[in-house]
């Protein structure tokens, strides 16, 4: 292909660059991953596709494309992907690079043919279009190792890899019954993702402890926690971390990771060893024990309660974000009365891996007594706190009338081992 027919070429590959950057912008937007730090290499992109056309014979266009390129790949390095799915990425990224990158090599073509108009030309190495593949490459493949030591994931701020117990008695009532239920939900089977939330611990154990109150994030460390196995040997907790469950009113589930059981050799107790207290420290948990619910059990509820008309309406119509583990609002809708937020055991979705939706309505069953103790059975109308990936859910009833139960169906949602629930009930809480 000859000069001129390069050239020519190029609002070809400003199209395609165009639509390949708008096509990963509302990738993005589907999956509940729209910010703005995610997005500015697909407008920088959108921007270099603009430039492309709309800048035919401007003498800088070569070193705009250069810069577009390089800040490309700066953005990501300083906003890494998320673990788990790095592949995925680096086709999004890497494609927008060949783009921009063959347009900034034709630029320069151009440039270098008409410097030696009269003179003999010779094509420097850098310009031939064989070269440009291992320069995306090595681009690419910079951004996840250098990436990730420059930043940070969201979840590690709700996270401990601290194997000692940091905090001081404050001689507050300690109880012993303070934890709900510890879920073994998956064993050696942590996914990439879980780096996440805690980093290494992919290939681990999983384990969800839920507490009766919320609790003081800064006073938990993985060193509160005592994981004892059947054969009496102590469990290696590698940390723990409240991410997914974050939104307001969640900071109650726990997710150890680390190596403590196997179905030859199960957890069998979760003790809290260490100086832990409920958000507002009047309640230290040091002491709390409970046994571990079996990794081949389903997943059950284990505690119902009334979600502050406050909160719910502030988050009418919200949108979720799974970079910040904020689920859905409940809809804006005149017809709710009040939310019920249910906890479940360990994560949950349904069987084929989607959120519940509007056909999964009748799968909860929401005992309520009217004023004249009157008892019936309605389902919700709508549902909240969907697409964040844990084990909570807001359910919106059309009544006023006094919750007394909350019932899921048997076998509609699996938890991270795919073990599909029981049939299981769980009385409001009123305190």
């Amino acid at each position: 292909m000859n000069v001129l027919n390069k050239i020519a070429a190029t609002p070809t590959l400003a199209v395609y660059l165009f639509l390949w950057n708008l096509l990963d912008i509302l990738v993005h937007v589907n999956r509940y991953l729209i910010e703005f730090p995610r997005i500015t290499g697909n407008i920088i992109g959108l921007l270099m596709a603009v430039i492309i056309l709309g800048l035919s014979s401007n003498a800088y266009k070569k070193y705009i494309l250069a810069a577009g390129y390089s800040s490309i790949v700066i953005v990501n390095l300083f906003h890494a992907p998320s673990y788990g799915v790095e592949a995925f990425v680096s086709i999004f990224i890497g494609f927008s690079l060949l783009l921009i990158g063959r347009v900034t090599q034709i630029e320069f073509a151009t440039w270098h043919v008409r410097k030696h108009v009269n003179g003999i030309y010779k094509k420097p190495i850098f310009l031939h279009s064989w070269f440009l593949l291992p320069v995306v490459i090595l681009s690419v493949l910079i951004i996840f190792p250098i990436g990730h030591t420059l930043y940070d994931p969201y979840g590690y701020q709700y996270t401990s890899l601290e194997q000692t117990d940091t905090d001081e008695d404050i001689g507050v009532p300690v109880i012993t019954d303070g934890l709900l239920v510890a879920f073994f939900g998956l064993d050696d089977t942590l996914p990439r993702a879980a780096n996440n939330f805690v980093m290494g611990s992919d290939g681990m154990d999983g384990m969800p402890v839920i507490f009766s109150d919320e609790v003081d994030l800064s006073s938990v460390q993985a060193g509160d926690f005592q994981v004892t196995m059947e054969s009496g040997e102590l469990g290696y907790v590698h940390g723990v971390t409240f991410a997914p469950a974050v939104d307001e009113g969640e900071l109650r589930t726990v997710l150890l990771t680390g190596f403590y059981g196997s179905t030859d050799d199960p957890a069998v107790m979760v003790e809290i060893v260490g100086n832990l207290y409920s958000m507002d420290r009047s309640i230290n948990f040091k002491g709390s024990f409970i046994e571990v619910v079996p990794l081949l059990d389903g997943p059950t509820l284990v505690l119902a309660e009334l979600v502050p008309e406050s909160m719910w309406r502030e988050n009418q119509g919200q949108r979720p974000s799974r970079n910040t583990y904020t689920g859905s609002g409940v809809p804006d809708n005149s017809e709710i009365k009040q939310v019920v937020r249910v906890t479940w055991s360990g994560g949950i979705r349904l069987e084929n891996g989607d959120e519940p939706g509007d056909a999964d309505l009748q799968k909860y069953v929401v005992t309520v007594r009217a004023g004249d103790g009157t008892m019936r059975q309605i389902s919700p109308i709508a549902f909240g706190d969907l697409f964040d990936n844990d084990n909570n859910h807001l359910l919106a009833l059309d009544t006023p009338d006094e919750v007394v139960s909350v019932m899921a169906i048997e076998g509609w949602v699996v938890d991270p081992n795919h073990d599909l629930n029981p049939e299981t009930t769980v009385n409001i809480n009123s305190s």
